[in-house]
């Protein structure tokens, strides 16, 4: 008798070794897979017993918890990838989640900062000491590039091209994509690595970005840093490390870059992702035409 332990042990080689997942994606649809084995096993359900009855009970269940419908969906479709892989290894005789649609989401428009907000929290950190720098530079890369916090907190010393005025950045999928350096990065970046990061590596890493005592960042402590500099700016709105990512690519779209170039650049694989951005274009260009038209009231 194979345990639940021994499929997805099968399962995790599958996603790392055929489906060359990274380990975000791959620590996300582990998580949801435990969720589910927890909920089935306090049925006494097996793995290979569940049917489409036993699904419709867990997404009741998740719903009654109050989870969100996004939420929800991801988890669906974890489970519809786990049971896609259980049936071509011939270990059940049917998917369970065939059929199974994730709930209705309303699109919601993503939370972005104004330029003249954006503005503020750069000028935030104390350049004058090293952290301060290092933090000052974390910023500006985030929001001048769109990159995401794990994009930023696995980059290395040598994806900066200095010469070029690009880095390099792995994104999800282990995809690989340039990104253009603003002046104010570039000048950040050099004194950043001149002035700050000598001071702050052991010797033993090639991480762009390191903490207090040379390791690694977490994304916890990105998001705590971001968080003390909204708060230090007045800014009232609830910032995090993508709140810089979707200000980018809102403040891109408005002054004039076409949506191809941002997809681009947020290393979307699909332009229908990016295209979230333009309902925030929109409204923005709506904004201006009632302000300032004099026949728009």
């Amino acid at each position: 008798m194979i345990w639940m332990a021994d499929y997805l042990e099968d399962y995790l080689q599958y996603l790392i070794l055929e489906k060359n997942c990274s380990n975000n994606t791959v620590e996300g649809y582990l998580a949801d897979i435990r969720q589910f084995f927890a909920f089935i096993s306090s049925f006494q359900i097996t793995t290979v017993e569940v049917n489409r009855d036993t699904m419709q009970r867990y997404i009741h269940m998740l719903k009654k918890k109050g989870i969100s419908a996004k939420s929800i969906g991801r988890k669906i479709s974890s489970l519809r990838s786990f049971y896609s892989f259980m049936l071509r290894e011939q270990y059940v005789e049917l998917n369970p989640v065939s059929g199974i649609h994730s709930p209705k989401m309303g699109r919601l428009l993503p939370h972005f900062l104004t330029p003249q907000e954006m503005e503020l929290l750069l000028t935030m950190p104390d350049t004058a000491n090293v952290l301060g720098l290092r933090d000052a530079c974390i910023l500006e890369l985030m929001y001048s590039g769109g990159l995401r916090v794990s994009e930023l907190i696995n980059m290395d010393v040598r994806n900066v091209n200095f010469d070029q005025g690009f880095i390099r950045v792995m994104g999800k999928g282990s995809k690989e994509r340039i990104v253009p350096l603003g002046d104010m990065a570039i000048v950040l970046l050099q004194k950043y690595l001149y002035q700050a990061r000598s001071v702050l590596d052991s010797g033993l890493s090639r991480s762009l970005f390191l903490s207090r005592r040379g390791k690694l960042l977490s994304r916890q402590s990105i998001w705590g840093m971001i968080k003390k500099y909204g708060k230090l700016a007045g800014i009232k709105k609830n910032i995090s490390p993508h709140t810089l990512r979707h200000s980018f690519a809102t403040h891109m779209l408005e002054n004039g870059a076409d949506l191809r170039s941002v997809q681009e650049m947020l290393g979307h694989a699909d332009i229908s992702t990016t295209q979230i951005y333009t309902h925030v274009s929109k409204q923005h260009i709506r904004d201006v035409f009632d302000k300032t038209h004099p026949r728009s009231k």
